[in-house]
């Protein structure tokens, strides 16, 4: 239900992202990576494209306007969706259609599967998260054992406060990151 309501209120800002992505980046808006999830099935997860190259290859849709400050126009736009997190306002169909969860473990890629599924495969008993306690590890402190470690943590504490305190930091530290851009 929040992820819907977050999709109904989100859609003016949506339908401006996907404009100035169009108008200055180029085909696809949207970018799809291969996350896996709960009871280890692997998903779709979109997220509006930041970068005039996917996935290591060039697009081929890409613009190629004439003059000095194109450049600079597609950075500030890539700059500003990354930084306030708007570039993964799609990530809320994941939770509607129940890849994903709100709050919960980090999402993982196909090649940390293996690693997480020896030391911690009670992790994939929970849907993966938008946001979760890995969210909050220190920057000197982001090893994947660290967010085994957390991410464990989160599974065996569950509970709804938990969730709730997790959201707010969320929202609140996407509020300020949106008010900076």
């Amino acid at each position: 239900m929040i992820a819907g309501t977050a999709l109904v209120l989100l859609t003016p800002i949506m339908l401006a992202s996907i404009l100035l992505i169009r108008l200055l980046i180029g085909k696809p808006v949207f970018v799809a990576e291969s996350l896996v999830g709960f009871r280890g099935k692997e998903f779709a997860c979109f997220r509006f494209r930041t970068a005039l190259y996917g996935h290591g290859s060039p697009s081929v849709a890409c613009r190629t306007w004439p003059g000095r400050g194109y450049h600079r126009w597609v950075e500030s736009l890539a700059q500003a969706l990354c930084s306030s997190r708007l570039d993964k306002i799609p990530l809320f169909y994941s939770v509607l259609i129940g890849d994903m969860s709100l709050v919960g473990p980090r999402p993982l890629k196909a090649h940390e599967v293996q690693w997480h599924l020896a030391s911690a495969p009670e992790i994939f008993m929970a849907r993966p998260g938008l946001t979760g306690m890995w969210r909050h590890v220190g920057n000197n402190d982001r090893t994947y054992a660290r967010y085994i470690a957390v991410d464990r943590y989160y599974v065996h504490h569950w509970s709804m406060g938990l969730d709730c305190v997790l959201l707010i930091k969320a929202v609140t530290a996407s509020s300020r990151a949106i008010g900076a851009a």
